[in-house]
C-alpha cells in the first residue's frame, strides 16, 4: 500500500512539474502563456480619389449671349405666360437654359389685368437645350417646329441659324449650334412691330455662344 501510494505522490509531482515548467519559462513580460498572438495586418489603405474625370449635367448651361438693347432677363412667371401663346406640352428633350424679353414681367403677385396689359406689348425668347449632337440646322427646326408652334414649318437659313415662323408669326422657332450641342430658341411675339422684334430675336440666337 505504501509503495502504492509513493508511486502516485511521485506521478502527481511529475505533472506538476510538467505544466510549471511552462509557464515559468515564458519571456520576460510575456502575458500570452507562452503563446504568440496572430500578426495583425494594417489597416486598409484608405480609398483613392476617384479621378476619373466626370462630365458636368449641367454643362449645356455654360453659354452666353449679346445684350438686347432695352430687353431683360424672362422671369419664370412671365415664361409661362408667353407659352400659353404655344402648344401646351413642349418636347420633354428640351432643357431649358435662358430667357429674354423686350419688357420686364409683372410680379407673381399682381393682378389679372397687369398680365394682360404686359401681354399686348410683350416679344420675348427663350433658350433651350434640344441634343448633345451637332444636328443639321434645317432638320432641327423641321423637327421640333411642329411640336412647338401650329403650322407648316417653311425653314429659312440666316448666317448661323435655320428658323420659322409659325403662326401667323406669333411663334418663332430658330435653330442653332455649338460645341454643347443643338440648342433651339422659341421666340414667343405679341407686341405691335412684330418683324422688328423678330429681327432681334434671331440677333439673339445667332449670338449665343458657349463661355
Amino acid at each position: 500500500m505504501t509503495y502504492r501510494i509513493t508511486c502516485l505522490l511521485l506521478i502527481a509531482l511529475a505533472l506538476a512539474g510538467c505544466g510549471g515548467g511552462a509557464v515559468n519559462n515564458q519571456p520576460d513580460g510575456d502575458a500570452t502563456g507562452g503563446c504568440k498572438p496572430a500578426p495583425v495586418n494594417d489597416a486598409p489603405p484608405a480609398n483613392k480619389a476617384d479621378d476619373t474625370p466626370r462630365e458636368d449635367p449641367f454643362l449645356y448651361q455654360k453659354v452666353q449671349a449679346a445684350p438686347v438693347g432695352g430687353w431683360v432677363a424672362l422671369s419664370k412667371d412671365g415664361r409661362s405666360e408667353l407659352l400659353k401663346h404655344a402648344k401646351p406640352d413642349l418636347p420633354k428633350d428640351l432643357k431649358y437654359v435662358a430667357g429674354v424679353c423686350n419688357t420686364k414681367a409683372p410680379g407673381g403677385t399682381e393682378g389679372e389685368s397687369h398680365w394682360n396689359d404686359w401681354l399686348k406689348q410683350a416679344a420675348g425668347a427663350i433658350l433651350y437645350h434640344a441634343s448633345k449632337d451637332q444636328m443639321d440646322l434645317a432638320a432641327a427646326v423641321k423637327e421640333y417646329a411642329p411640336k412647338i408652334a401650329a403650322g407648316v414649318p417653311e425653314v429659312k437659313t440666316e448666317g448661323e441659324v435655320a428658323w420659322t415662323a409659325m403662326q401667323g408669326g406669333e411663334v418663332q422657332v430658330i435653330a442653332l449650334k455649338n460645341k454643347l450641342g443643338t440648342y433651339i430658341v422659341v421666340g414667343i411675339i405679341l407686341a405691335s412691330d412684330a418683324d422688328e422684334h423678330s429681327s432681334q430675336i434671331r440677333q439673339w440666337a445667332a449670338s449665343i455662344k458657349t463661355e
